[in-house]
């Protein structure tokens, strides 16, 4: 049944809230693909949202335009409004508005939720107060909830192996930047490979042929059929098409990774001998012809005491630890200025790892974040715009089964999100890449890929899950397995734990406990009060919006 011709009010409403929905999932969603990458100081903020542009409609355009069954079917059966089109229309407006101030709310507050979960309540609380309860899938619900545990553990402890593996195989290896110029293109195919199987699987181009494709268990035949349902019916094709797909992405990635960080090497290696230049320079000019060094010295002892105020290169730090791993340097400087509280996190003294090695993982971050905001975009698009979507054509065309959504539609979305990302993003970016734990390159590197490969089994198996949820819980995972930094003393024993930075030695070796990483959790170089408030707000993200 078509609406009312009157209800064009409606869509334009909508529009408008279709706007902000946008804009906030931008904010707080898309915010999170690219926090580790500026916590990591991989990229800027300006190059972030250049990236974000571009690859957020891209992604959006080509990608985001799976029907919005994911959206509807899953918690609401609309065909129960089929005699009431107008009433359906002003439920996915509110449903709308709801989601979409719950989100503004914590992005202003900086807190990272759940899009997916903010309008999944925002449905559910339409369906209870239209007297359809029967009409929800309680089910689906179950799994939701059931996913607010089972995401954050899986994503966090594979994040926490990842990282322990990589840290034992290269980055405590003295050679670990040999190693990793020569491996990384395996760390590009595994970006890829995810994003392969997605961009086969989950896409919605029309196919102008007859295809064979799978509904349930039956093979059925069609003409047009989608990309996606060609797949689930062509299924070792499907494979090989994305197996091949990804070789090809990582060809290229590996040629543009090649040539970007032996740029950023030629780079940081000039900083370096002029840092060094200049230090020396400081030191002739500091120390006259007739110094000894009885320590008497006036001139010799200023030197010494303004060392840290010379600015250091990040190398002057840990290089990585012999192969028994028995010693990690830290910086004089940074246990000499550590004084902050336990849940300051830049007062935490961690691991750190050879400048050369980081500088890679730097530029791989790079590939992880393209790749990472085209997945994130696609899905994302359909939260948003989904409703909207439904109110467009339900105004033009009725209740149908299956609704496809314009391009139009999907490049509006996607610009309103990088928009969004570009305004109100550094919230969030703040919040998971600067305040929950410190993170590194090599660190970031592990967090993107580890939350990408989660959220993609989840989707496999048909599991609502949010990316913002694994890639939160990849960050406290990682953060938990961080090496314990002990303190020398006097005596050469290392039996003060120095990770929360609460120190005043001049000591600068530091020795590790040699035990199994999951023997023990480093509590202190996460931030858990953040956490808590963090995964609070992600309990009462559904409540909030439907209420809404």
């Amino acid at each position: 049944m078509i609406a009312d011709p009157s209800m064009l009010w409606l869509v334009i409403a909508s529009g408008v809230a279709c706007f902000f929905m946008a804009f906030v999932t931008g904010a707080n969603d898309i915010a999170n693909t690219f926090s580790t990458s500026i916590g990591a100081k991989s990229l800027t903020i300006k190059k972030a949202l250049l990236i974000a542009f571009f690859f957020e409609a891209l992604g959006a355009s080509l990608l985001g335009g799976t029907v919005t069954d994911s959206i509807r079917s899953k918690i609401i059966n609309f065909e129960a409004f089929y005699n009431a089109p107008e009433f359906l229309m002003l439920g996915m407006f509110s449903a709308l508005v709801g989601a979409s101030l719950w989100l503004a709310i914590a992005t202003c507050l900086g807190l990272p939720v759940s899009t997916t979960h903010s309008i999944v309540g925002a449905l559910l609380g339409f369906g209870l107060s239209a007297g359809h309860a029967d009409s929800i899938k309680w089910a689906k619900i179950q799994s939701i909830v059931i996913s607010w545990f089972a995401a954050p553990l899986l994503a966090g402890s594979c994040s926490a192996i990842a990282f322990s593996t990589m840290r034992s195989l290269i980055l405590r290896k003295k050679n670990s930047f040999e190693i990793i110029k020569k491996w990384y293109w395996i760390l590009i195919f595994l970006i890829t490979l995810p994003f392969s199987v997605f961009l086969v699987y989950q896409n919605p181009i029309v196919l102008n042929t007859k295809c064979r494709m799978k509904q349930g268990n039956k093979i059925v035949y069609a003409s047009p059929c989608y990309l996606q349902d060609w797949s689930s019916g062509h299924v070792i094709y499907a494979t090989l098409i994305s197996i091949t797909l990804s070789l090809l992405l990582t060809g290229i990635g590996s040629i543009f990774i090649y040539i970007v960080y032996n740029k950023r090497l030629k780079c940081y290696n000039f900083r370096k001998r002029l840092f060094e230049d200049q230090y020396m320079n400081d030191i002739e000019q500091n120390v006259k012809p007739n110094t000894t060094c009885n320590g008497n010295n006036s001139s010799l002892n200023s030197v010494a005491s303004n060392e840290t105020q010379i600015p250091r290169l990040r190398d002057q730090t840990n290089k990585g630890n012999n192969d028994n791993n028995e010693q990690i340097e830290v910086s004089k400087g940074e246990l000499n200025n550590k004084s902050g509280t336990k849940n300051d996190i830049e007062q935490n003294v961690i691991e750190t790892f050879d400048q050369d090695t980081e500088i890679v993982f730097a530029t791989l971050q790079i590939i992880s974040a393209i790749l990472g905001v085209i997945a994130q975009s696609a899905n994302d698009t359909a939260n948003a715009i989904g409703p909207f979507a439904a109110v467009f054509n339900t105004y033009n065309s009725g209740i149908r089964e299956k609704i496809k959504v314009q391009w139009y539609i999907l490049l509006f979305g996607g610009l309103s999100m990088s928009l969004g990302l570009s305004i109100l993003g550094y919230r969030v970016i703040k919040t998971v890449g600067m305040k929950l734990i410190k993170i590194t390159p090599s660190r970031g590197f592990t967090i993107e890929l580890i939350s990408g490969l989660v959220v993609l089994f989840f989707s496999i198996c048909g599991i609502p899950l949010s990316s913002t949820h694994c890639a939160v819980s990849s960050v406290i995972g990682l953060g938990l397995v961080e090496a314990r930094i002990f303190e020398n003393d006097k005596n050469g024993n290392t039996d003060k734990d120095v990770s929360n930075g609460q120190s005043n030695a001049n000591n600068v070796a530091v020795k590790k406990r040699s035990l199994c990483p999951f023997s023990y959790l480093n509590t202190s170089c996460v931030n858990l009060k953040l956490f808590r408030t963090i995964f609070l707000s992600w309990i009462i993200t559904v409540s909030f919006s439907g209420k809404d």
